[in-house]
C-alpha cells in the first residue's frame, strides 16, 4: 500500500512538538507518527514552548546518544512541569531498553513507549485515530526523502544492541517499497536515500524476494527520479552484483555508506563482523577501481 505523503502545512489543534534524535531510521519513524497525528487533526511542528504535546523520539545505541536523549527528556520535562504542555511522551530505542530508568529519573513523563507504538501514542494524547495508517509527513529537504526498505538486523555483532532493540531482519515487500517510492517522486522528491539496519541483506528473509541490486534497478526505472543513494551497507554482504549495478546504472550515486568498524583481524573476529582486514581492503580497492 502506498503511503500518503504530506508536508508540514497542517493547521489544526492540538499542537504537537516532536524532537527526533539519532539515525535516519528514527527520522522515518518520526515522519510516520507525525503523519498519523496530522491526519487525526493535530497541528504538528509547533515550537516546544507553545506545544500541548511534547514527544521525544530517542536513540539508545551508544552512551553519548543515550545521554543526549536523557538531556532532551529532562529539558522537555521542565516545559511539562512549568509550561503549557499537558503531555510528555518518550518513544524510540531508549524507550525499549530503558523505560523504567526514564520513569524513575523523570517523573513528569506521561508515557514511555517503544517502536511503532503509534496507536498507543494517539491514545495517550487523547486523539482519535483515523484510517490513514500509512500517512507520512516529510521532515527532509524538499528534494530528498529516506526510503526504508527493511527494519531489524540478523548480524548480531557482539558490540551492537540493535537486534535486541529492533529485532531480526524484516524486509518490506518490493511492491510496497516501489509504490512508496513512486508516491514520493510524484510529491517532488528527486533523490531517494535507501536505508535499513543492513541494506545489503535486503530480501534474504523473503520467499522469492528481490536482492538489493535488483531492488535498486527497479527503483531506478521510476520516471523523474534522478538519484538513488545507498546507506548502511555491510562489508560482508556487499556483493559483486551490487557493484555492477552501481557501475551500470546512472541513477545510482557513486557513493557507499560502509561502516567498517575496525581493521584489526582479532578485533573484527571478537566483534563478529564476518570479515577480515584483507576482505575489507579488497572490497575498498574493488569499489575504487570499479567506481572511481
Amino acid at each position: 500500500m502506498a503511503r500518503r505523503i504530506m508536508r508540514n502545512r497542517i493547521e489544526r489543534r492540538p499542537k504537537v512538538h516532536l524532537a527526533s534524535l539519532g539515525c535516519a531510521k528514527n527520522l522515518v519513524d518520526s515522519e510516520q507518527l507525525l503523519g498519523r497525528l496530522a491526519a487525526a487533526g493535530a497541528l504538528v511542528g509547533a515550537e516546544a514552548e507553545d506545544a500541548d504535546i511534547l514527544i521525544v523520539n530517542t536513540c539508545g545505541f551508544i552512551a553519548p546518544a543515550r545521554e543526549e536523549s536523557m538531556h532532551a527528556i529532562s529539558e522537555y520535562a521542565a516545559l511539562r512541569r512549568d509550561g503549557p504542555a499537558r503531555t510528555l511522551i518518550v518513544m524510540g530505542c531508549l524507550g525499549v531498553r530503558g523505560a523504567e530508568q526514564i520513569r524513575a529519573a523523570v517523573p513528569e513523563v506521561d508515557a514511555v513507549v517503544g517502536l511503532h507504538a503509534h496507536e498507543e501514542i494517539l491514545r495517550v494524547c487523547g486523539i482519535t485515530p483515523t484510517p490513514e495508517e500509512d500517512a507520512r509527513l516529510l521532515l527532509t529537504p524538499k528534494h530528498m526523502a529516506y526510503l526504508r526498505i527493511s527494519d531489524g538486523c540478523d548480524n548480531c555483532c557482539s558490540y551492537c544492541t540493535i537486534p535486541l532493540i529492533r529485532g531480526p531482519l524484516r524486509s518490506r515487500p518490493a511492491d510496497v517499497i516501489l509504490a512508496e517510492a513512486e508516491q514520493l517522486v510524484r510529491g517532488g522528491v528527486k533523490e531517494l536515500v535507501v536505508i535499513g539496519q543492513d541494506t545489503t541483506s535486503y530480501g534474504k528473509d523473503l520467499v522469492g524476494g528481490l536482492p538489493i541490486h535488483r531492488l535498486l534497478h527497479e527503483l531506478a526505472r521510476i520516471d523523474d527520479l534522478r538519484w538513488i543513494r545507498l546507506l548502511y551497507a555491510h562489508p560482508a554482504h556487499l556483493r559483486e552484483e551490487l557493484i555492477e549495478e552501481m557501475v551500470s546504472n546512472p541513477k545510482l550515486c557513486a557513493y557507499v555508506d560502509l561502516p567498517l568498524q575496525h581493521l584489526d583481524d582479532d578485533v573484527l573476529k571478537r566483534m563478529g563482523r564476518g570479515v577480515s582486514q584483507a576482505d575489507c581492503v579488497d572490497l575498498i580497492e574493488r569499489l575504487r577501481r570499479r567506481i572511481p
